[in-house]
């Protein structure tokens, strides 16, 4: 298994992230949420959302929300940093699971807590995975 991160809202923590999908060259991670203890993912990010005046695109009749950045949402590493980045958005279904997106890290840092999602970019570029099209 790979790393867990651990999520907080407004420090407290709600659950853990494996970080497990990237966007590299946007300095972008983003991980499903185990949340630990909350019977609704729905309620929780509602909640925090309306208290702090985050918009969110809301769907209550399936339960699904897609906020825009939130402030008071943290990640940190096993080691107890901070992942920082422009901002954090929370998108999900009470039925399906909640993701945890970070945007914007800024390298070099991404670099050193992601080399795996580097590398990985990495030999699938190799591997002519970016062509634009297909005279490319």
């Amino acid at each position: 298994m790979g790393r867990e991160y651990t999520v907080e809202l407004n420090g407290k923590r709600i659950g853990t992230t494996a970080l497990e999908k990237h966007d590299a060259p946007m300095g972008v991670v983003l991980g499903i949420i185990k949340l630990d203890g909350h019977a609704s993912g729905y309620d929780l990010f509602k909640r925090h959302c309306v208290t702090n005046g985050v918009e969110v695109d809301d769907q209550p009749d399936v339960r699904c929300l897609m906020t825009q950045f939130m402030p008071g949402i943290r990640v940190h590493s096993p080691e107890g940093t901070e992942i920082k980045g422009a901002g954090i958005t929370v998108n999900g279904f009470d039925d399906d699971g909640w993701e945890i997106s970070i945007l914007g890290i800024p390298y070099p840092f991404y670099g050193t807590e992601f080399p795996h999602h580097v590398r990985a970019f990495e030999e699938h570029f190799k591997r002519g995975g970016l062509r634009v099209c297909s005279s490319c």
